[in-house]
């Protein structure tokens, strides 16, 4: 399969991507046997053991569900260049978990840290398993206007939401919800 991906992670500019693809399920990568001592001794071994893995136009994802409320998802581009686009690492979260499941990445202390490969860790939960003390409660918001210092690119055509707003209507929707907090 031949890639044309952006010059930049994180979608940057430059060529044009290959159009995103419905993720198949694919044959799981076999780890060399030399490989096992060290991956145990980095703590790798349970994570590498994928239930499935999944492949599209862009990214192999190896999914591993140690319950019906916690799969983890190991994401890495087809290219095996850097990634960090965080709408598509989003969409994989939703297309491989489920839209209400919440993704968590996780940045270790450095005395634990595992920094082998151009490979990204994704920890999904399942409605309700847990409760987020980190989390923005309130309204969905999405834009993709550039306007007051803000940047934001365009949504691909196909995975564009029908609730974009622009940064005006966004901030009318603030303003209306912060005087009905006030006037209540």
């Amino acid at each position: 399969m031949h890639l044309q991906l952006p010059d930049q992670p994180g979608g940057g500019s430059g060529m044009k991507r290959e159009p995103w693809t419905k993720f198949e399920k694919a044959t799981a990568h076999r780890i060399d046997p030399k490989m096992m001592p060290l991956l145990k001794e980095c703590g790798f071994y349970f994570g590498m053991m994928n239930d499935e893995t999944w492949v599209n136009s862009r990214y192999q994802v190896g999914k591993r569900n140690h319950s019906d409320q916690l799969t983890v998802l190991s994401i890495k581009r087809q290219d095996r260049l850097p990634i960090h686009d965080w709408r598509e690492l989003q969409r994989i979260k939703n297309e491989l978990c489920g839209p209400e499941w919440m993704g968590v990445e996780v940045y270790p202390p450095e005395s634990e840290l595992i920094d082998t490969a151009n490979q990204f860790w994704m920890w999904c939960f399942a409605p309700g398993a847990m409760e987020w003390p980190f989390m923005f409660h309130g309204q969905r918001c999405v834009s993709e206007d550039e306007t007051g210092g803000v940047r934001q690119r365009r949504w691909d055509s196909d995975n564009r939401p029908s609730d974009l707003k622009t940064l005006d209507e966004i901030v009318e929707s603030y303003e209306a919800a912060k005087k009905e907090e006030d006037n209540g």
